[in-house]
């Protein structure tokens, strides 16, 4: 059998205005002087304050402050080792870490804007303003490349998608060809001909860890409706979909830290099978690795 796995970074979602790991501390601080959402002020003093004590400690460092890779790897060291000097006053390392993961989120999913499906209840449309149709333009690379896969799987092709992104455009693609993401995290079974394995390596905005289990809350199921009222969803007036995950649970994503080995074994079911794609595949193509 024929098989396409499909590996994706995070500049696969730049079309969807998420921002790159390069523009992350610009936009946070965009979002922290304009926003009027106590929740993120109070999240986003914790992490520029840790910023701060970073900056005042780093004489025999190289740090690039502006890259949350750097200041998220700083965070999990200074934890590990308890540097009580670099604690923000106050504040736990618990609920550091927190304010680090609702930075993350928030951030990506401030910009975000996916593309509607039929499942979602739609507003009156304001056309003043611009509107994604089926995953963008036509010449929409990322768009194109869903559609190809969904086309192959039609055709009888075996199709996986792998990617390190946390937020959800891939799924809003999959769900304009009328097709659920099935995450690979053990916890149900989906119909092989109305789903596409969407192997999360670093987890999703959308997953939530209750009870030793991660639990996913979906963009689109079959036969099942998105209301308005919806707190994790919203459809504003030009009909792009804006999550709001980081304001309603706590996202279960594996941080972008040198060590990653305490998270991935909670994710040993994804991480498997995409390991078997890979093994079994007969085309693979990767995208998104412009950061």
């Amino acid at each position: 059998m024929r098989n396409v796995t499909l590996i994706l970074g995070a500049g696969a979602s730049f079309n969807y205005k998420a921002p790159l790991m390069k523009d992350f501390y610009r936009v946070a601080i965009e979002l922290f002087t304009t926003e009027n959402n106590k929740n993120l002020i109070d999240h986003y003093k914790v992490v520029f304050s840790f910023m701060d004590l970073l900056q005042k400690s780093q004489a025999k460092a190289n740090l690039d402050l502006h890259n949350v890779e750097q200041v998220y790897t700083a965070l999990e060291m200074a934890r590990m080792l308890n540097l009580e000097n670099l604690k923000v006053k106050g504040v736990s390392w618990a609920r550091m870490e927190e304010s680090m993961r609702y930075f993350l989120t928030k951030t990506i999913e401030s910009r975000v804007k996916l593309p509607i499906s039929d499942n979602f209840y739609k507003p009156v449309r304001d056309y003043d303003e611009p509107m994604f149709l089926d995953g963008g333009s036509t010449n929409e690379d990322l768009a194109q490349a869903i559609e190809h896969v969904t086309t192959l799987k039609e055709l009888g092709w075996g199709v996986t998608i792998i990617t390190f992104n946390y937020d959800l455009v891939i799924e809003s693609l999959l769900a304009t060809h009328g097709l659920e993401a099935d995450y690979g995290l053990g916890s149900e079974r989906l119909s092989p001909f109305t789903s596409v394995p969407l192997l999360k390596l670093h987890g999703s905005i959308n997953w939530e860890r209750k009870d030793r289990i991660i639990h996913a809350y979906k963009y689109f199921e079959k036969g099942k409706r998105i209301g308005s009222t919806n707190p994790m969803f919203h459809v504003d007036s030009s009909h792009n979909v804006i999550t709001s995950f980081s304001e309603n649970i706590v996202p279960f994503v594996i941080p972008p830290v040198w060590n990653k080995s305490n998270y991935q074994s909670q994710l040993s079911n994804v991480w498997r099978r995409a390991a078997a794609s890979l093994s079994q595949t007969s085309h693979l193509y990767a995208a998104g690795y412009s950061l």
